[in-house]
């Protein structure tokens, strides 16, 4: 491969809208600057690329990879492989040991916005990323839409990206349970058809109330306060979600894509394993 010189320009925004808001800007400047742009490579700002990287997830892309996301290798040295997800929304991260023999080129339900490649058509076709997310939860909603879209997501053993992990608030900054509660309310009531939205909203707030007593338990009340928080946010921005989803009415999620093992775990905490032990 022949190296290459990149130009880049540093877009300095008014306001910090968040990162999906920003992801958004650099691809519009983008395509306006560079017309011929064919793929996106969204990068936090706290990762580091191996050399190949960029090479490796074009070809996953020219594979029928509708996005894809290399192998993200954490400071203690965490393999994260992509995330399997719930019929509510929640996430459980794939062990690398369940995709290391499936090849090089897995599809799996969910990938991180982290280090996450698509291509102009698909990004724009799709709702690009939500831009009222501000943090958290707007890959997932973006996974999920382009399974909606009949596309699908990737692992890409090939390559790997280093990443330093919450390197801008911190590992342990309660403000991220707002937003992820929040979030994760708001693309819950975006995604599903409203019906089911209806009838699955007992599940999702039977696991909302699991993780805030939990953190009870350790008694963390700044997590408490900031989930509570989350869910009134959260409550406020349904109108908003089903607005959103009027557009996607005509999309259906595949049934295959949730997996229910993952509520089940979320709502039976550490008995699912005593009741399930050697159930695959």
């Amino acid at each position: 491969m022949k190296p290459f010189k990149a130009k880049y320009f540093i877009i300095k925004l008014k306001q910090n809208k968040g990162l999906p808001y920003a992801y958004n800007v650099g691809a519009i400047v983008a395509v306006k600057l560079f017309p011929d742009t064919k793929y996106f490579l969204f990068v936090n700002d706290d990762v580091i690329l191996s050399r190949n990287i960029i090479f490796a997830l074009i070809e996953a892309l020219k594979n029928s990879c509708g996005a894809v996301q290399p192998i993200i290798i954490n400071l203690d040295g965490h393999k994260e492989v992509g995330f399997k997800i719930s019929v509510t929304g929640y996430v459980k991260p794939i062990e690398y040991k369940e995709i290391h023999p499936l090849g090089s080129l897995v599809k799996v339900p969910v990938i991180a916005g982290a280090t996450l490649m698509v291509a102009k058509e698909v990004f724009f076709s799709t709702g690009m990323f939500d831009g009222s997310m501000f943090w958290g939860y707007d890959d997932v909603d973006f996974c999920w839409r382009l399974h909606k879209h009949g596309y699908t997501t990737c692992i890409t053993t090939k390559t790997n990206a280093i990443h330093y992990g919450s390197a801008t608030w911190g590992k342990e900054n309660p403000i991220k349970h707002f937003y992820g509660t929040s979030n994760h309310i708001y693309m819950f009531y975006k995604n599903h058809d409203f019906a089911k939205a209806i009838l699955l909203t007992p599940l999702l707030m039977i696991e909302i109330l699991r993780l805030l007593l939990w953190k009870l338990s350790r008694k963390d009340l700044k997590s408490v306060k900031t989930i509570l928080l989350g869910i009134f946010n959260g409550v406020l921005k349904i109108p908003l979600a089903l607005k959103s989803s009027r557009t996607l009415k005509h999309f259906r999620t595949p049934i295959a894509y949730f997996d229910l093992k993952v509520d089940l775990e979320l709502i039976l905490g550490r008995f699912y394993k005593i009741i399930f032990k050697g159930v695959k």
